[in-house]
Formats: structure tokens, C-alpha cells, sequence
């Protein structure tokens, strides 16, 4: 008895035990049978032919250079973005002055305890307050003749932010209050 061993070029190995008995010449049968169960892959052939395993190379090779093209495509992109993207951030730098404006005027009770507003101003779009106070103060605006609570952000800092261009209006901590006016300059609200 011997062995053989067939190698295919799909890598798959397949032995047989080939064994002759009896004084008449062989009759050779070969049997090939399944493995274990999960051992063959479901749909895969089992022999492939020359010229399908050249084009598969063609085909895998095809599709490693369509991933190299689109991913050198992404990173451009993606440079692409950055670059505008820090562009649209040096406008926004060099215009942003130009949008503020301090046309508040407060009365002198700010500057002082417990307020210690150090500036007001807006932008065209929020009202902010610098003050040395961490704690939060109210805020209240003349809306039709009638006060109006003011929502307020604090950012930290000392940095008020409210959400919108206020008019006249006030800063209150329990009875104490600090009254502002807003004269605007034409066009700017």
C-alpha cells in the first residue's frame, strides 16, 4: 500500500491510500468523500479552472487599486475640508470684530459690588456681559413697557451670554438692581 497526495492549486490537499491485492492487474477506484461537516466551504468549488483563478487574480488586483484610488480620494477630501473649513475660521476671525458692538450704557451701580460688570456688548445676533461675579444675576429687559426675564448662559469666565440682541432693561440681585440703556447706532440691530 501507498499513499498519495493530490495538492490542488486552490490549496486544498487531498489524500488517498492506494493498495493492490490479487494476482490480476489492478482495477483502480478512487473515492473521494466529504470531510467533516463545516469543513468545506458552502458554495466554493472544489476544483477551479487555470483561466478562472487568472481572472480572479484580475479581479482582486482590479479591486485593491479601486480601494487605493478611493481612499487617496478620501484623504484629499478630507484635506479639502480642513483647508476650508480653517479658511471659513480665518473670515469668521477677521470679520467678528468688525460685528461687535458696545452700544450699552450702564449706570455706575454696575461696575460697583455686587455686579462688577466690566463691559456689554452684542454682536448682531447675542448680548454678552463680562463681569467679575461667578454667581448669576438676573437680567431683565423693558419688552413693551412691561419687564421680561432674560434667559442667561453662563460660560465661565465671568461671561453672560444671552441669546439674543436685548434694549433697555437691568441687572438684578435681590432688591439691588443696575439699569443699562441700549442706544444703537443706525442699521446695527
Amino acid at each position: 500500500a501507498t499513499n498519495v497526495a493530490l495538492v490542488c492549486e486552490s490549496g486544498r490537499i487531498y489524500s488517498f491510500l492506494v493498495s493492490e491485492s490479487g494476482e490480476k492487474p489492478p482495477h483502480l477506484v478512487v473515492r473521494v468523500e466529504a470531510g467533516a461537516e463545516g469543513e468545506a466551504t458552502p458554495g466554493a468549488p472544489g476544483f477551479v479552472a487555470r483561466s478562472e483563478v487568472s481572472a480572479y487574480r484580475e479581479m482582486a488586483a482590479e479591486a485593491v487599486e479601486a480601494a487605493r484610488r478611493a481612499q487617496e480620494q478620501a484623504e484629499a477630501g478630507i484635506v479639502e475640508a480642513r483647508r476650508r473649513a480653517e479658511a471659513e475660521i480665518e473670515a469668521l476671525r477677521a470679520e467678528y470684530p468688525t460685528r461687535i458692538a458696545f452700544e450699552y450704557r450702564l449706570d455706575r451701580a454696575a461696575t460697583r459690588r455686587p455686579f462688577l460688570v466690566e463691559a456689554m456688548w452684542h454682536d448682531g445676533k447675542f448680548t454678552y456681559i463680562r463681569s467679575g461675579r461667578e454667581e448669576s444675576f438676573g437680567v431683565y429687559e423693558l419688552r413693551d413697557g412691561e419687564p421680561a426675564v432674560v434667559p442667561v448662559q453662563l460660560a465661565g469666565g465671568g461671561l453672560y451670554i444671552l441669546h439674543r440682541v436685548v434694549g433697555d432693561g437691568w441687572l438684578q440681585i435681590g432688591d439691588r438692581r443696575a439699569r443699562w440703556r441700549f442706544e444703537p447706532r443706525e442699521g446695527s440691530r
